[in-house]
């Protein structure tokens, strides 16, 4: 009887994790973490890194520290999405670029 209650549990919380961990979609994502406290546009002082999934870079033409989100074909398209800061640097492949300032989250500043 402890066990099948036990297996009972387990997979009523294996249940509830997959369907609360669902990937943001790719347009919102960098939005998303822009909002949150730990990511209120702080000024960067890498030149890029990877920030829960998603590249940002340093912006040469803003103030000192000021950073942008990566988006492929020139900004305008799906953000450019990372595993470690590594990940982030001399990318050429689609043209990324920081994104666009007219999207959410786009643009440079600190």
């Amino acid at each position: 009887m402890k066990l099948s209650t036990t297996l009972l549990i387990l997979l009523d919380v294996l249940a509830v994790s997959a369907v609360s961990v669902q990937a943001p979609d790719a347009n919102e994502a960098p939005a998303l973490h822009a909002r949150s406290e730990l990511h209120k546009r702080g000024c960067a002082w890498r030149q890029y890194g990877c920030e829960k999934g998603y590249c940002w870079q340093k912006c040469e033409q803003s103030s000192p520290g000021g950073w942008c989100w990566l988006a492929f074909n020139g900004g305008n398209g799906d953000w450019v999405t990372c595993s470690k800061d590594s990940d982030c640097v001399d990318r050429h492949d689609n043209n990324p670029s920081c994104g666009n300032p007219t999207r959410p989250s786009g643009g440079c500043s600190c």
